[in-house]
């Protein structure tokens, strides 16, 4: 039986869960937050603890670009105030690994096998990013054991240990507020371990913006740490004329360096001066600095948080000849669009919009028109994102003109996107341009 005890204390709560020999405790603070992170038990974050130099990978699920990446789950450095995303990690939108509620999975490397004392987790958000659903599973301290993925989801049935699962929600429908989480075993420690996996789920199924700020993750084994040190020598530093630079790592795979040299770094010197050049906006300058990196362990494809852009090596190493280049492209119109980070917000900013956007640049611009694939038109809508959203925009393109495309950029980008404003760029709404557009395809 799993014994629970709550105590309320004016705008601060506390929770323990005990099960079995692990013990979960919450605290939650709610109009007296501070930066400080200040909880009745739970210390604040650390910056010597052992994730501080763990290795951080996103196996599943998308980072959201407007976060500060997976570094910020262990930088030791909290967010500042209760709606700060560079400070924090957390998924995208309407994105997951499958299920509605699934967010992704994170997984920290620590920097050896060490008995794990405690596990602490950290969020802020003023909303329903503010509360933390997740599960945590251990390696045990096997480096050998596989790690989860698309064809293999269940860690358990892999090898691995569960740790705890953590839901910070309460009876009275509590969201917003500071949460601070403490894993520890009743006795003891929680395992040897050397890998953690954290299985991230939603916080809410009746909210698309339902993805929690995650400020930080300690793991607690009586020792202490220094940060891990970033790998700057192992980034290639290339330089596109005076203004742009980019940074290629393949310290992870490095029988990928020579694609990168002879293929790579041409397309990224013709395209992004293209891009930035396509997605202009009032007051705006796009990054002129951002990096390329391949990671061993990643799932899927490819994703931009900020101004980073990840990418699964062995993907890669199928689609050298294929679509590997095209799929650069694409995430380098996510480091130029940079939605959000001008302090404008998200409200009414489409998603399938951002990732439309981008593949029509790819598919539409670079890739050949005999890789395009027109959409079903019994099937498809403009909302279907990707390809299907590019082939819309190239159709209004054609229809209206190439000043559609910046209009609706500078829109999405300032914060002022509406439904109405294809009526404005376009002469007509989005539903009756989809329509012409599905009887050019019948």
């Amino acid at each position: 039986m799993m014994a629970i005890r709550m105590l309320a204390v004016s705008g601060l709560f506390a929770a323990t869960v005990a099960a079995a020999e692990t013990r979960v405790t919450v605290e939650r603070n709610d109009a007296g937050a501070t930066a400080d992170f200040k909880f009745s038990t739970i210390a604040p974050p650390s910056k010597s603890d052992a994730g501080t130099a763990a290795r951080v990978r996103v196996l599943s699920g998308q980072p959201d670009g407007n976060g500060g990446g997976p570094k910020a789950l262990v930088d030791g450095v909290a967010a500042g105030n209760s709606d700060d995303p560079a400070s924090n990690f957390f998924f995208q939108s309407g994105r997951g690994g499958g299920r509605m509620s699934r967010a992704g999975r994170i997984l920290l490397t620590l920097k050896e096998a060490t008995e794990v004392q405690a596990i602490q987790t950290y969020s802020w958000h003023v909303d329903v990013r503010g509360p933390q659903v997740y599960s945590v599973l251990g390696d045990g301290g096997n480096d050998d054991l596989p790690l989860p993925d698309r064809n293999r989801p269940d860690a358990v049935a892999l090898g691995w240990t569960k740790i705890a699962a953590v839901d910070t929600r309460t009876q009275e429908k509590t969201t917003g507020g500071q949460y601070a989480v403490r894993i520890a075993a009743a006795e003891g420690s929680l395992g040897r371990h050397k890998r953690l996996l954290f299985d991230v789920e939603r916080s809410a199924e009746d909210s698309p913006f339902a993805q929690t700020f995650f400020s930080e993750i300690d793991v607690l084994d009586g020792k202490e740490y220094e940060p891990a040190k970033a790998a700057v020598a192992e980034i290639d530093w290339f330089d596109i004329g005076d203004k742009y630079r980019i940074g290629f790592d393949t310290s992870d795979a490095p029988d990928l360096k020579p694609w990168v040299d002879t293929k790579l770094k041409p397309v990224c010197a013709a395209w992004y001066p293209k891009i930035v050049e396509m997605l202009p906006s009032e007051g705006y300058t796009a990054p002129e600095k951002f990096t390329i990196t391949f990671h061993e362990d990643m799932e899927g494809v490819a994703h931009c948080a900020g101004t980073s852009i990840h990418c699964a090596a062995r993907w890669y190493r199928t689609q050298l000849d294929r679509e590997g280049l095209g799929s650069i492209v694409h995430e380098m119109v996510h480091v130029v669009q940079q939605y959000g980070r001008l302090g404008s917000g998200r409200r009414n900013n489409p998603g399938w919009l951002v990732e439309g956007l981008a593949d029509y640049i790819r598919w539409h611009l670079y890739e050949p028109a005999s890789a395009r694939r027109p959409p079903n038109p019994k099937t498809a809508k403009y909302t279907d994102s990707y390809r299907t959203t590019a082939a819309f925009l190239a159709y209004v393109v054609e229809k209206k003109g190439p000043e559609v495309i910046p209009k609706l950029n500078a829109a999405r980008r300032d914060g002022k996107y509406k439904p109405e404003i294809w009526t404005e760029v376009a002469g007509a709404s989005v539903d009756e341009l989809w329509a012409e557009y599905v009887n050019t395809l019948e």
